[in-house]
């Protein structure tokens, strides 16, 4: 009686097709970046980001020093010349008589910031939480869903609000402590750098609170692909090779999330901006006289009226806004299409 002994081999050695799907990262060099290249909308959109980019960090410090602080020249609409020299106001002035252009292009450099910080929070939180709920199965994924069930009945203002009451104090008298510490060992750089912080000191509360939540959707989602990934045949073999389960989270199925993880990223950063506007606008956001999109709203509809309407301060901030988020999107689609294996 002849006894045939199996043995496992990887799909290289039986000389067949690999079982393991094309990581997104060779997906982009081998033809993904030229399918976003032929989608106009996703290339325009690319452009779109990268100029508003570069005008938002690499503009205001060509400004004037006027443009940035209060003048006589309060309200005064679009293309309007200073009252002191020659310069134009290419967007009109606020009620501090504060270059308008100059405040959207700071706020786009904080909203952007907040965006692009907050979701690679979420992304790393999210990715690793959904990757191990996927991977484990059983109670224990059972147990990680449900608890992504019940923070998601929590209302995300309430959660926020609560983080800024709780952290904002504290974070604001480290940062003036560690002033007054500078001061007194005359670090005068670093006492001038914490000193202008101030203002912005609840963006990094406002990071960590959103990345916070908006995990929650972005775990859901890598589970779900993990579920499908952790049945797959290479994981099977590595699995009964003796791999332990981290070298095969890390090796085999982490890069087959790579083209879910990017397109998700790329449409949670306008989900972040959002949020950091909504709360702005209600005042919880970042101080004065630091801007972001959304404080800039919140001044321009307060001096919407049907007397006297100073449109511009609400027009020009809500266009820029709208055109970035428009942009992520689309350029999320593209992304999304571009690493879908199916796609032709």
């Amino acid at each position: 009686m002849n006894k045939n002994h199996s043995k496992i081999t990887t799909p290289e050695e039986e000389g067949g097709a690999s079982f393991l799907p094309e990581p997104a990262s060779r997906g982009l060099r081998s033809g993904a970046w030229q399918k976003i290249l032929r989608n106009r909308t996703a290339l325009a959109s690319l452009w779109v980001l990268g100029i508003m980019i570069t005008a938002a960090f690499a503009l205001p410090p060509f400004f004037p020093d006027a443009a940035s602080l209060p003048s006589d020249d309060t309200y005064l609409p679009p293309l309007s010349r200073a009252s002191q020299g020659s310069f134009l106001y290419l967007m009109g002035t606020d009620i501090n008589g504060s270059d308008l252009l100059y405040r959207v292009l700071a706020g786009a450099r904080v909203s952007l910031l907040v965006g692009l910080a907050g979701a690679i929070v979420a992304l790393f939180i999210g990715a690793a939480y959904g990757t191990l709920a996927g991977y484990l199965g059983g109670r224990v994924e059972a147990f990680m869903m449900r608890t992504v069930d019940v923070l998601y009945s929590i209302p995300r203002v309430l959660f926020i609000m609560i983080f800024i009451a709780a952290f904002d104090s504290r974070l604001k008298a480290a940062i003036d402590g560690a002033r007054q510490w500078a001061f007194s060992i005359q670090l005068d750089t670093l006492h001038d750098f914490l000193e202008s912080s101030l203002p912005y000191s609840r963006i990094l509360i406002l990071i960590l609170s959103l990345g916070l939540i908006e995990w929650l959707t972005m775990a859901r989602i890598v589970r779900g692909q993990v579920l499908v990934l952790r049945e797959q045949q290479f994981v099977t073999a590595s699995r009964a090779l003796g791999q332990r389960p981290a070298p095969i989270i890390l090796k085999h199925i982490l890069p087959n999330l790579a083209g879910i993880i990017l397109t998700y990223l790329t449409l949670t950063v306008p989900a972040v901006i959002l949020d950091e506007s909504f709360l702005s606008f209600l005042g919880l956001g970042i101080d004065d006289p630091a801007s972001s999109w959304g404080s800039l709203l919140r001044d321009g509809a307060q001096v919407i009226n049907p007397l006297e309407s100073q449109w511009w301060l609400l027009l020009f901030p809500a266009l820029a806004m709208a055109l970035a988020l428009l942009a992520l999107n689309f350029l999320g689609d593209g992304l999304r299409d571009a690493l879908d294996a199916r796609s032709t």
